[in-house]
Parts: structure tokens; sequence; C-alpha cells
């Protein structure tokens, strides 16, 4: 969801257990693409393990961002372009690390409004870790 600046909303940061509090809601989930059912369905294990399906429309798959490459040295990531859904395989593989930022449906799937490639050394257990903070603290952290 763009804003005028040209940044986007995250939503508060789930895992699939704690998605069910956020129905109708738009949130933050990260974790690894653990199948690709069509070009636009990717099935993405979250931090907690649980399994969520997400829809990512064809019009994001052009606007992904990845990480650099390993040996820039750099932190930032970048816009990688996929022409389309297709394309956006290379970008979307098995294994990759995601944050998708996305409306929760009522079968708790979700529909993407953002998708961001981490480097394949995130540690999605640290992650996890945070989210369990961020969950029994959330008066400090919005």
């Amino acid at each position: 969801m763009a804003t005028a600046a040209g940044l986007f909303l995250l939503g508060p940061r789930v895992n699939k257990l704690s998605m069910q509090r956020y129905v109708g809601s738009l949130v933050t989930l990260v974790g690894r693409v653990s199948a690709r059912p069509s070009g636009t369905v990717v099935q993405v294990d979250a931090s907690d393990g649980g399994q969520v399906t997400i829809t990512v429309p064809s019009e994001l798959l052009s606007d992904i961002k990845v990480p650099p490459p390993s040996d820039s040295g750099a932190a930032a990531t970048t816009t990688t372009t996929a022409a389309s859904a297709s394309g956006a395989s290379a970008i979307l593989q098995l294994g990759s690390i995601v944050e998708v930022v996305g409306k929760v449906n009522q079968d708790m799937t979700m529909v993407a409004t953002h998708v961001t490639c981490f480097a394949d050394d995130f540690d999605l257990g640290t992650y996890e870790s945070l989210i369990q903070i961020m969950q029994r603290h959330s008066d400090i952290f919005v």
C-alpha cells in the first residue's frame, strides 16, 4: 500500500499463529518460500513454521525488492525488474526469504501489497524470537 511519499505501510509483524488476530488488516510476515503452485501464488513457511499461502498480484512482480549480490558488502536492497510472473520465478525461488506486506483473508491466506526478498543468511529463528517479544510487549511496539 503506497503512500504519497512513495513509502508503504508495514502493518504489525506477525507469524502464522498471530495472523488470526488481524483478519482483514494489513500485516507484515517474514518466511521462506516453500512452494510456487502458480506464477502469482507462493507458499511461505512463516518464522513459527506455519505455512501461509500468499497471492502476489502480477503488477507487484515487476517491483519486488531483492538484496544486492552478496559480494558487494551492501546491506540495502535494490529493485529488480521482472517482466512477467514467469520472470519473477528467479526472484521468488524456493528457499528464498521474503518479507510480505499484505492483507489477511478469513481463510488465513494473504494478498500481498509489497514483497521484499532478504539475503539467504537471514535468521528466521532470531526473527521468531523478535515476534514473540513484540507480542508480549505490544504496548511498546507498533
